[in-house]
């Protein structure tokens, strides 16, 4: 067996029965297919405000409070500050 198959093997009705997945080859051609329909892949970005940071910086909350207020993480307020300079 090569690197690029995985060996799945089962018993049915008293007899092992053995399939190559070549699964690697399979997802790779999936991703490389999505990515040219131009679908974006990963996991998708937090929708914050700047006008609403902007608000709560200037009401002067802590990045804490601004990130349970808005339901995201304190990085994610972080990050979102950085850029509105």
């Amino acid at each position: 067996m090569d690197n690029d198959t995985i060996a799945i093997t089962r018993r049915a009705g008293g007899k092992t029965l053995s399939y190559r997945v070549p699964i690697r080859e399979r997802v790779k051609a999936g991703l490389e297919r999505a990515k040219a329909k131009g679908v974006r892949q990963g996991r998708p970005t937090a929708q914050v405000s700047g006008a609403h940071l902007h608000m709560l910086q200037q009401e002067q909350v802590s990045i804490g409070e601004m990130a349970r207020r808005l339901s995201v993480s304190r990085a994610t307020v972080r990050r979102r500050l950085r850029a509105l300079r």
